[in-house]
């Protein structure tokens, strides 16, 4: 049986490679992109493209439906801005995608950062299970906050 897979942020570089391998490996892949974002580098490894918003509940309406698992790759990844351009996508976008799934899709799966381990030496050996830490810089922080919706 085919798995079906919905990814955001599916343009971005780790997206579009999760696309490529998934694609190979047989899935049926929907993507979400935003209205208007060019879509040529995963046109040929999805079934569906889908536009909408992470940060606008109302344009997600039915987008986890009949999948068996969402990857969320989706964020602000420029390396500067305000903590509001960062939280918006990352919390904000993330509480929505978990919303909009809720009951429809069978897993959800959050791709994080090291980032939301804080800064330093310590990040050596880290762990998946490691807590999260604050370092004050918005992306870490909005991502440390985003693990524990």
């Amino acid at each position: 049986m085919t798995q079906k897979a919905l990814i955001t942020g599916a343009t971005g570089f780790i997206g579009s490679r999760l696309c490529l391998e998934l694609k190979k490996e047989g899935w049926t892949l929907r993507a979400l992109a935003l209205p208007g974002e060019n879509c040529d580098r995963i046109a040929g490894d999805v079934s569906e493209i889908v536009r909408g918003d992470i940060t606008r509940p109302g344009t997600l309406t039915g987008i986890g439906d009949g999948m068996d698992v969402v990857f969320h790759l989706a964020a602000r990844v420029l390396d500067y801005g305000s903590k509001k351009q960062f939280y918006a996508p990352i919390y904000d976008g993330t509480k929505n995608m978990l919303e909009a799934c809720a009951g429809r899709a069978k897993r959800f799966l959050f791709v994080s950062s090291i980032a939301a381990c804080g800064l330093g030496r310590h990040l050596k050996g880290v762990k998946e299970s490691d807590p999260t830490q604050k370092s004050g810089i918005p992306y870490n922080d909005a991502k440390a906050d985003a693990e524990v919706l």
